[in-house]
C-alpha cells in the first residue's frame, strides 16, 4: 500500500471510495455522490441541533466544525475513512442520520485505532495464507491477519429510526473479542451489525493516494 495522507479534496476521497466500493463488487456506485453529500449534510445539521446544549459536540466527518457552504472542502485521512463507513453504514441499510451518529459516538476509539491501524505493514496485514491459517468455523470471515470491528448493537424495532441510538457500540480487536461484546451485549431482540475496518482502511489509503485535488467547478 501506499504512503500517508494527509488532507484531500472532497472529489479525491468521491474517487476513493468508489474505486473502493468497486473493488468490493459494489453494484450502486452511480449514487455515491448522493450519499455523501447526504452524510456530510446530517453531520452538519446534527451539529447545529447540538450547538446549544454540547458547544463541543464532536463531528463524525469534519474536524474543528463544519466549513460554510460553497467553501473549499479538505479531508484528513481519518474523515475520508469515516466517509467510506458512513457509506457502508448505509448499504446495511442505516438512514444517515443514524450512520452519523454511531461514527460521532465511534470517533474518539476509532480515529485513533484508524492512525495505528495504518501503521501497520500491509503486507503482514494482507497476507491470505497466514489469514487462511488463523480461519476458525464459526469465526466472520475476514481479509486481514489483525481485524478490526466496529459493531453496533441496535433494538430491532429501532433499526430505521432516523433518531435512534444504538444499545451498545464498539471498537475491538479480534474475533474473540468481537463474540465476547456479542454475547454480553446482544441479547434476544436486539441485532448487531458488525464492519471489518482494518482491511477497508489501508485499501481506501492506497486508493487515496492514486487520486489529485481538482479545482472547484471543473468539468468532471
Amino acid at each position: 500500500m501506499s504512503g500517508s495522507i494527509q488532507r484531500v479534496k472532497r472529489n479525491q476521497v468521491e474517487e476513493a471510495i468508489a474505486a473502493v466500493l468497486a473493488q468490493a463488487g459494489s453494484e450502486w456506485t452511480a449514487d455515491l455522490r448522493i450519499r455523501i453529500k447526504r452524510l456530510l449534510e446530517t453531520d452538519r445539521a446534527l451539529a447545529l441541533e447540538a450547538e446549544a446544549s454540547e458547544p463541543q459536540a464532536t463531528y463524525a466527518l469534519f474536524t474543528g466544525g463544519a466549513p460554510g457552504r460553497g467553501r473549499e472542502v479538505w479531508f484528513s485521512a481519518y474523515e475520508a475513512f469515516a466517509l467510506l463507513l458512513g457509506v457502508l453504514l448505509m448499504q446495511h441499510r442505516w438512514p444517515q442520520g443514524t450512520a452519523v451518529r454511531i461514527l460521532r459516538q465511534a470517533r474518539p476509539t476509532l480515529e485513533p485505532e484508524h492512525a495505528r491501524i495504518l501503521a501497520q505493514d500491509s503486507k503482514e496485514l494482507f497476507d491470505e495464507a497466514e489469514v487462511l491459517r488463523r480461519a476458525s468455523p464459526g469465526m466472520p470471515a475476514v481479509q486481514v491477519t489483525d481485524p478490526v470491528f466496529l459493531a453496533i448493537v441496535t433494538q430491532w424495532s429501532r433499526h430505521a429510526d432516523l433518531d435512534a441510538a444504538p444499545h451498545a457500540l464498539i471498537v475491538c480487536h479480534g474475533e474473540n473479542e468481537l463474540m465476547r461484546f456479542s454475547r454480553e451485549q446482544a441479547p434476544p431482540g436486539t441485532s448487531m451489525t458488525v464492519l471489518e475496518v482494518a482491511g477497508p482502511a489501508h485499501i481506501l489509503q492506497d486508493h487515496l493516494s492514486r487520486t489529485q485535488p481538482r479545482a472547484r467547478g471543473r468539468s468532471r
